[in-house]
């Protein structure tokens, strides 16, 4: 976001400047109708589904996701567009920014935790086939479900005792670095089992009926996953260039001096919100 209360900036009482607050206030308020409309429609998609055919644990993840990236657009973002009209008009809500930034911790916590849990869902999915079900019962399902939220709800209170901008390098550190970690070692083992799994499809008797269901049913998984995997490609790209700059912000608040303009481009949770409206559409493409 632009300018915001409490956080030191070159300047006693000094605003960013009021086309960064409606520039920013525009993109968020196009990012709340994208990410609300796209994720609406696919928690509607598999709840609504006649056939029960989308009623499955990548699906049931997936609705976790979209969730938490609805209450992004419906929730965080119109608040955001709120904030920045009240920065344009040089006044101040604390109340106001505290649920805006509650409302991006909440749901940028379960987004990125979500998409390490569909990470590892098609992981085991390709690598143990015959037991993906027993791995992710629906019983299961709920129960990591419910640690999501516990944990997506919990963790940003933390915000309240050290700070918005230490709480971004916080988030920074210890969950997305974390999560780049772990979602690059899972793409990597994934692109070494598709190749493994190639090599002994190929070698198999084409006449084989069990081997034709095995290549149809590989091929799916290996649509599905590189889907996925585009996703996975935008959520580093437009993650990165937040982290690099929460780093500098944590940084040039140490030295009591944060440049205006540069706090109105550093915002982590606006490049999040644009990811969010991005994958909307990319799921069912």
């Amino acid at each position: 976001m632009s300018r915001n209360v409490g956080n030191p900036t070159c300047g006693a009482d000094s605003w960013a400047p009021p086309v960064l607050s409606i520039t920013t206030g525009i993109c968020c308020f196009v990012i709340a109708v994208v990410a609300t409309i796209g994720n609406g429609l696919i928690i509607v998609a598999v709840i609504a589904d006649p056939l029960k055919k989308l009623r499955n644990p990548f699906n049931y993840f997936l609705i976790n996701l979209a969730v938490a990236d609805f209450i992004m657009g419906s929730i965080s973002m119109p608040l955001c567009v709120y904030t920045h009209y009240l920065e344009y008009k040089v006044m101040l809500e604390p109340i106001v920014n505290n649920i805006l930034r509650m409302s991006y911790f909440i749901s940028g916590m379960a987004s990125l935790i979500s998409l390490i849990t569909l990470t590892i869902d098609r992981y085991i999915a390709i690598s143990r086939a015959i037991k993906y079900r027993l791995y992710f019962s629906w019983k299961r399902c709920i129960f990591i479900t419910a640690i999501i939220w516990t944990i997506s709800i919990a963790f940003p209170f933390i915000y309240f005792k050290v700070g918005a901008v230490e709480y971004y390098f916080v988030f920074a550190c210890v969950a997305i670095l974390t999560s780049f970690v772990v979602l690059v070692i899972i793409i990597i083992q994934m692109n070494k089992l598709f190749r493994r799994q190639s090599r002994v499809m190929t070698a198999q008797l084409p006449s084989s009926a069990s081997s034709d269901f095995q290549r149809r049913r590989l091929v799916q998984e290996k649509r599905l996953t590189r889907t996925y995997l585009l996703v996975i490609v935008f959520f580093i790209l437009l993650y990165l260039p937040g982290v690099a700059m929460t780093f500098m912000l944590y940084f040039w608040k140490i030295l009591d001096c944060v440049p205006d303009t540069f706090y109105g481009i550093s915002n982590l949770y606006l490049y999040r919100s644009i990811h969010a409206s991005i994958h909307s559409s990319t799921w069912y493409d």
